[in-house]
């Protein structure tokens, strides 16, 4: 009955990986697979032959089952995958059967391509594949590790890499459908080493992976030798490996070794959270324990200080605080960000009060959040609009004091940060409507985001609006024809070029604007082809 349990349980967890459609996943579990079979088929043949067929069949009945209940899983449901599922899967069988049996209409295929030349946007007909958007953030990581001798080394920092891959970000990024997103990881873990640590980094992990493995294949290799040594068991449930092993404890390692694999695997094509990076280092310590021999005794540490029952009382005390005060302030730390996330959402809402409110005490618990700050400035800048919007100028002016000293702050504490630089542009641009004098200082803030973000689309586009509220339109249209040549498919960067074009009298560069767009992004779109016509 528990091997039933057992095996539907496995089958359970292969279905829900396949609902994840987590390619490395599958990939992983396919790695891992593979390995733990194979060395269990490898062990068992080498084996004395008087317990080579007790192995096999302890071993045979659960390979069976599983990859059968594997495979029924697959042909039923399919893993998203269409070079596998094309082979795989019921439904793909029962659609080549049919069209074998019915002759296909070649002629309505042709006339639909040739009537729907175009093919739409990526960002109309679904998102970009992960494996290209994949690339160029490889790409981006490369570039920042080869930026200096320095980050070759000892990396950009870690945790670094949202800042990294900004400065480095490759422009063929922008024409994918997540242009716009903040990676805060490489999507590869070694790449995430490698940016953020350098070699130096990199390094280290690959010498613990390659270490491990070595001592692995030894010390099983040396079972294995042990064992042929031995004569044959009498008991099925029981092979002895020499050093006290029985042959589940073996099977147990190397089911821990092919998960610890798979980790290594799924690594490679996303990152780590925290739960597979402790079993990263987990399941090696299991092993390495297990391995440990009876006659083996650990290494005692002496501590005289410790020797009379008073000081032990002492140092147990203090452990116990120290424990207590550690536990107070990741409560605090916790509970700041719950009063954060409340501010948040309310600043969203336009409830500005409240926003302000519950950000001032998740700041006063966490003094040194950039994020709260930058935040802040954007509540408090709410608040300077309605204190406006109600004539309280007094009001007014010491929220707008308060907005920008709680941007300085961010941006002191984090001044690579090219989020925090734009939330400083928008305090600016809102004050800007009071104060004419704020839209330089927004100018001003969103070119030293460009200087960290020179591939961001966003930024020069933002440019060109706000200089063109300052009148300077030519350096408003160089601005947009930059923005267009970071990505080809913005279309809110053609119709601003459009507008400008028709500022200073030149509508036909603006059409022609237009009729570019319409020729190499959408042929389709019909508010572009009525303003054609203007």
């Amino acid at each position: 009955m528990g091997f039933v349990i057992w095996t539907l349980t496995a089958a359970l967890f292969f279905l829900v990986l396949l609902f994840t459609r987590s390619r490395s996943g599958l990939l992983g579990f396919a790695v891992a697979d593979l390995v733990f079979w194979g060395l269990v088929l490898f062990g068992s043949s080498r084996l004395p032959k008087q317990n080579q067929g007790t192995a096999l069949k302890r071993v045979g009945v659960p390979f069976f089952l599983l990859h059968f209940s594997f495979f029924l899983i697959v042909f039923l449901n399919g893993t998203h995958i269409d070079a596998v599922d094309r082979w795989a899967t019921l439904g793909a069988w029962k659609s080549r059967l049919s069209s074998t049996a019915q002759p296909a209409d070649h002629s309505a295929v042709t006339n639909e391509a040739t009537a729907s030349g175009y093919v739409a946007p990526l960002l109309e007909s679904g998102g970009t594949e992960s494996g290209k958007i994949r690339r160029y953030v490889w790409q981006g990581a490369i570039s920042a590790w080869r930026s200096s001798t320095k980050t070759m080394l000892i990396g950009t920092g870690t945790e670094t890499f949202a800042f990294a891959f900004y400065q480095f970000k490759p422009k063929g990024h922008n024409l994918t459908s997540e242009w716009d997103f903040l990676y805060n990881k490489a999507h590869n873990e070694y790449l995430n080493y490698l940016t953020t640590t350098g070699v130096l980094g990199l390094g280290s992990y690959l010498l613990f992976f390659g270490s491990f493995v070595l001592w692995f294949v030894k010390v099983q290799m040396s079972k294995l030798k042990a064992q042929s040594n031995v004569k044959a068991q009498s008991s099925k449930n029981s092979l002895d490996f020499g050093f006290d092993w029985k042959f589940d404890i073996w099977i147990l390692e190397l089911s821990l070794f092919a998960a610890w694999l798979s980790i290594l695997v799924t690594n490679f094509f996303g990152f780590s959270v925290v739960v597979t990076q402790l079993f990263l280092f987990l399941f090696p310590a299991i092993i390495i324990a297990g391995n440990i021999r009876s006659d083996q005794h650990a290494v005692l540490v002496s501590l005289p200080f410790l020797a009379s029952t008073h000081k032990r009382r002492i140092a147990a005390f203090i452990v116990m605080v120290a424990g207590l005060v550690i536990a107070t302030r990741i409560g605090l730390l916790w509970y700041a960000d719950t009063l954060f996330a409340s501010g948040y959402r309310a600043s969203r809402i336009d409830s500005y009060v409240q926003a302000a409110d519950n950000i001032e005490r998740a700041i006063a618990l966490n003094p040194g959040e950039p994020l709260y700050y930058d935040e802040a400035g954007s509540a408090l800048a709410g608040l300077a609009i309605l204190a406006i919007e109600q004539k309280d100028a007094t009001g007014a002016a010491a929220f707008i004091k308060q907005s920008v000293r709680a941007s300085d702050t961010a941006i002191t504490i984090s001044p690579n940060n090219v989020n925090f630089w734009k939330t400083r542009t928008k305090i600016y641009y809102t004050f800007s409507a009071f104060d004419g004098a704020f839209n330089d200082a927004a100018i001003e803030a969103l070119e030293h985001a460009q200087k960290l973000s020179p591939a961001d689309p966003k930024i020069p586009y933002n440019l060109a609006i706000l200089t063109g509220r300052n009148g300077q339109n030519d350096r408003s249209i160089e601005l947009l024809k930059h923005t267009i040549d970071l990505k080809q498919n913005y279309r809110d960067a053609y119709y601003a070029l459009w507008v400008f074009y028709k500022e200073i009298k030149k509508p036909e560069l603006g059409r022609a604007i237009l009729a570019d767009y319409l020729t190499k992004v959408d042929p389709a779109d019909k508010d572009f082809q009525e303003r054609m016509n203007e």
